[in-house]
């Protein structure tokens, strides 16, 4: 399936989520989520996504062209799956939030993943930027947007993913979100200080 096919037939109650990856080497950030208070949420996006963000700033032109080792990337796609994760997993967490299931496998994220890698091999740091930037407040204000309530529902059949299974729309947010985030840029300070 070519992802041109995902997005314009996603697979599942109109969501994408195939970006995100099953990642599990680079997920060591597990925070459970003990409080689902919305804000104490995206607060902790918001400030993972700026951290992010200025790191990739930070970051000479031809570091954005090194190959990851954990994913075998270039930092420029690696950074731009986080920036299309971020839109999708915050669809997912208000889905999951309104009662909706979650039915992806890994290995159907694992293909889209590369199907990604491949379509935006050529991204440049500008647009991957501009594309983190523009996800920073809309996903805040989706998380912001649900309640302690919502954000506590669980799901009938969790979901595996690398720092644990995905029980409610907390889950989501902190596991396939912030974790996530988190993760990728250990991987990209790991690849570009070594």
């Amino acid at each position: 399936m070519m992802i041109s096919e995902i997005v314009e037939s996603p697979p599942v109650h109109g969501f994408f989520l195939p970006l995100l990856g099953h990642l599990g080497e680079l997920l060591p950030y597990h925070h459970p989520v003990t409080s689902p208070d919305p804000q104490q949420l995206a607060d902790r996006f918001e400030k993972t996504m700026s951290k992010f963000i200025d790191f990739l700033l930070s970051l000479s032109d031809d570091k954005w062209a090194t190959t990851t080792d954990a994913e075998g990337w270039p930092v420029a796609v690696a950074a731009h799956h986080i920036a299309m994760g971020a839109r999708f997993t915050s669809d997912l967490a208000v889905h999951v939030a309104e009662g909706g299931e979650i039915t992806w496998t890994s290995e159907f994220i694992d293909s889209a993943n590369e199907q990604h890698a491949q379509a935006f091999a050529e991204i440049g740091p500008e647009d991957v930027i501009a594309a983190l930037k523009e996800q920073l407040p809309e996903v805040s204000a989706k998380i912001q947007g649900l309640t302690a309530e919502q954000l506590s529902r669980h799901v009938e059949t969790p979901m595996e993913y690398g720092s644990g299974p995905i029980h409610s729309a907390g889950d989501v947010i902190q596991k396939m979100l912030i974790d996530h985030i988190e993760g990728h840029l250990e991987s990209i300070k790991t690849t570009v200080d070594a």
